[in-house]
């Protein structure tokens, strides 16, 4: 069975930076970031929306928290971000809660917080059916992600994006969003975001679940 990545196990607060990129600026990226390959990986990404009286839920819509089921290897977890606030000027900070489904008194933990109430035998399928009293399934992010490190407390992401309503239509990653990311102290995120030449126009101001929601398949 694949191990779950220790970072996959961390709650706390996440500051970062998105810039949606091209290929060429893609390309520009790498041979910045050549040699500080860490590692590659897939992602499924299904998620939610809240509904209030069987209707969306506005406030959670406009305040930008998410709840997603990712599938990572042959791996789920559940994870949850918090509404975005903004520190020094744009970069992005909110709590990220990360519980892999084998952590059965976590997991529970997670869906109170929620405001679910836990089954009482944790799985995929009772987890899925106790969300779906709250939260409504919106789409799939697809991700294939290039991890960067260019220091110990610093990440550069490259990740190419599909989205889509089902795991059961077809695909390909031909005409991808491209987007990278950048997670470190907030002071190395701007030294970062400056040598890299990273302009404020291609900046993505909403995270993915609102772009599902937008149906922004294309653009951003």
């Amino acid at each position: 069975m694949d191990k779950i990545k220790k970072s996959h196990l961390v709650m706390g607060e996440v500051p970062e930076l998105k810039f949606k990129i091209n290929e060429k600026i893609a390309s520009s990226l790498k041979e910045s970031l050549a040699g500080k390959l860490k590692n590659s990986y897939c992602e499924e990404d299904l998620y939610f929306e809240k509904l209030r009286n069987d209707k969306p839920s506005y406030t959670y819509y406009t305040m930008g928290a998410s709840l997603m089921i990712r599938k990572h290897g042959r791996q789920h977890l559940l994870v949850y971000k918090e509404p975005r606030m903004l520190a020094r000027g744009i970069i992005k900070v909110r709590e990220e809660v990360r519980v892999p489904f084998s952590s059965k008194n976590r997991m529970r933990s997670l869906l109170k917080r929620l405001g679910v109430r836990p089954p009482k035998y944790i799985s995929f399928e009772s987890v899925l059916d106790a969300l779906s009293k709250s939260y409504k399934p919106m789409g799939y992010v697809i991700k294939e992600r290039d991890v960067y490190v260019p220091s110990e407390d610093m990440k550069v992401m490259i990740d190419r994006l599909v989205f889509t309503d089902s795991l059961f239509h077809k695909f390909s990653y031909n005409n991808p969003l491209q987007v990278m990311e950048i997670r470190g102290q907030i002071d190395k995120i701007y030294a970062m975001k400056e040598k890299l030449n990273i302009k404020d126009n291609i900046l993505v101001k909403n995270n993915y679940r609102l772009l599902i929601e937008a149906g922004l398949h294309d653009n951003t």
